[in-house]
């Protein structure tokens, strides 16, 4: 059985060697405050998004509720709408059978 020694390992076999391990961040410079200020402005402009975000939310939910507040008063008045004519029709209805039976008429 040969094997190789570790100089001879590439990349390939997943052994990290010292030179290519990441950089150490417990190191203090330059980079850290730029890194600082970065990070700084994403989460200032995450934070602007969130609240773009809910005030957006916001805005949608008083339109639903005044859509949904609207439907609501259009089927109370369709439906009220149905029953008087539905109300209508059945006094027309009686009054048609009532004259008939009053003046004797006879069809047919």
């Amino acid at each position: 059985m040969n094997i190789a020694p570790i100089s001879s390992l590439s990349a390939d076999t997943g052994v990290a060697f010292a030179e290519d391990a990441p950089a150490d961040f417990t190191a203090t410079g330059e980079n850290d405050e730029q890194n600082y200020e970065a990070a700084n402005a994403e989460v200032q402009r995450l934070q602007e998004k969130a609240s773009e975000l809910e005030r957006s939310n916001y805005r949608l939910r008083v339109e639903n509720l005044t859509l949904r507040t609207r439907l609501d008063r259009l089927k109370s008045s369709r439906s009220f709408e149905r029953k008087l004519l539905l109300a209508l029709g059945l006094a027309l209805w009686l009054f048609f059978l009532l004259s008939v039976r009053l003046l004797g008429l006879h069809f047919g």
